[in-house]
């Protein structure tokens, strides 16, 4: 069968909008090493595009749902929901461990992104996923009324409408927002001071950089199978009009994604290479050279992180109430790269 060959949207996915996101997703991760005071900035901005850019896919869709073809809807959500997918390969490494804090990536940022960013940005991750929901149960299934192809990726060309990738697609889909429905809840536990969990253990600089060194090689690899994924779709199904850079749309986008990575490369250079770990929220850093404690210091590491009630100093000789479990929680944190 003949591939639906067409003229693409590049208000949506042109070659500009296109690099602006490569760009951006590996300046997290250069920054994190490189400018570590640059990383909030560059993650505000990766949150801003996929806001912008999802926003107008839903203004697209709620005017017209055939505005669209479904392989245009499926590569902008690569391009919105790509960002997130840094999280699959290393939710499957806690799985592998046991979900061991010596061994959590998560445990150990270089920056601390702050509770109000990751609250948003966790709402934005549901937005998307919930969309892409829809996205697989409603639109790719209209396809099987069309005389002709359209392809996705997974590691290969696949028809969009093969049940098994459909079923693939909504399953993952699924769990996630499961997932991020049981992270919801954990966090109301942890506030209400109902769960507790055991400290991070103190771990070697060298042991802590390893985990960093890990998350940073998962980021890498999903964002370039992304940007194959992606740039692959477009080959396969030879959309036309969408490789140029002829349009303010196009060039803007792009600017900022340079500026972002000369920016990190200028921080290096003039302000001198950062110290190997930042223990703080405001960016202090440690003097120990042998071990780890965290980025907040003894504590464990975690975004969301929430103290349990801690047992008075002093108790009463007539109370009779057990002594409540001094500690604190960490859950699975959604928008820390």
């Amino acid at each position: 069968m003949a591939v639906c060959s067409f003229a693409g949207n590049t208000d949506m996915y042109g070659l500009g909008i296109r690099i602006g996101f490569y760009l951006q997703w590996f300046a997290v991760d250069l920054a994190s090493w490189l400018a570590p005071s640059e990383v909030n900035t560059i993650r505000l901005t990766v949150s801003i595009f996929i806001a912008a850019t999802f926003l107008a896919l839903i203004i697209q869709v709620s005017l017209n749902v055939s505005n669209l073809q479904v392989v245009e809807v499926y590569i902008i959500l690569l391009l919105t929901f790509g960002y997130y997918l840094f999280f699959v390969p290393l939710y499957t490494w806690r799985l592998l461990v046991g979900y061991d804090p010596a061994l959590d990536p998560f445990r150990f940022p270089h920056v601390w992104p702050g509770r109000v960013y990751s609250a948003l940005n966790f709402l934005l991750l549901v937005a998307v996923a919930s969309f892409q929901l829809w996205f697989w149960f409603a639109r790719v299934p209209q396809l099987n009324g069309q005389s002709c192809q359209e392809y996705g990726f997974f590691f290969a060309k696949i028809r969009m409408n093969k049940k098994g990738f459909e079923v693939l697609n909504i399953v993952f889909y699924f769990l996630l927002l499961s997932s991020c429905a049981i992270v919801l809840s954990m966090t109301v536990l942890l506030r209400a001071g109902l769960m507790v969990e055991k400290r991070t253990p103190r771990l070697r600089r060298t042991h802590v950089e390893s985990l960093q060194k890990l998350r940073s090689a998962c980021n890498v690899a999903v964002a370039s199978t992304i940007i194959a994924a992606t740039e692959l779709t477009i080959k396969w199904n030879k959309i036309r009009g969408v490789n140029s850079l002829n349009s303010a749309g196009q060039t803007i986008p792009l600017l900022i994604g340079i500026a972002a990575i000369l920016r990190i490369v200028y921080v290096f250079l003039f302000h001198g290479p950062p110290r190997p770990y930042q223990d703080g929220h405001d960016g202090s850093r440690s003097t120990e050279d042998d071990m780890y404690d965290g980025p907040f210091g003894p504590r464990p590491t975690s975004m969301t992180a929430f103290p349990a009630p801690r047992e008075p100093a002093r108790r009463s000789r007539r109370s009779t109430s057990a002594p409540i479990t001094v500690g604190v929680t960490a859950i699975p944190t959604p928008g820390r790269v």
